[in-house]
């Protein structure tokens, strides 16, 4: 299994046989991933980049690294504000934080060589949270024949938790 931690980072870069490669890239064939059946992408409450980005004004374009880093959840944020704006800041937040990760797992269905593994069902992309309030531990599976990511409004949709 590949983890992937910190669903805001996205999947940029992961290592294969000690070497970087891209993920816009499919790896060569004779790397450890043509071997990996599940990639888990993970995130966790309490979470820095998740507050901040829920805390940034929408026009404000900031030269900050961590306005930067955490604009990669934008989607994950519209999303959060909308299904929760009746909730408190830190409700918000905990969505979010959950939003982010299945926004993840679709950003990388928009790399073909992922996709189409993930169209033959040899790979699956899982999402997962890590809530350090009462040490407990979510996991869910992307339901690939369910996601909606080809008309622009794409949706995650979860087939097991």
């Amino acid at each position: 299994m590949l983890l992937l931690g910190d669903a805001l980072q996205g999947p940029e870069c992961v290592h294969f046989s000690n070497q970087r490669h891209s993920l816009e890239q499919q790896p060569p064939q004779d790397s450890n991933c043509a071997g990996i059946e599940n990639i888990l992408v993970i995130g966790h409450s309490n979470c820095a980049g998740i507050e901040t980005l829920m805390n940034m004004q929408e026009d404000v374009k900031s030269r900050n690294f961590i306005h930067k880093w955490v604009s990669n959840g934008e989607v994950a944020k519209l999303r959060a504000k909308a299904a929760t704006a009746h909730l408190s800041f830190d409700q918000q937040c905990r969505f979010c934080e959950k939003e982010s990760i299945d926004q993840s797992l679709l950003n990388m269905l928009t790399y073909p060589w992922i996709e189409d593994r993930v169209k033959r069902e040899l790979l699956y992309l899982h999402g997962g949270y890590y809530n350090f309030l009462n040490c407990s531990f979510e996991n869910w599976t992307l339901d690939f024949k369910a996601c909606n990511v080809k008309e622009g409004r794409s949706y995650a949709a979860v087939k097991e938790q």
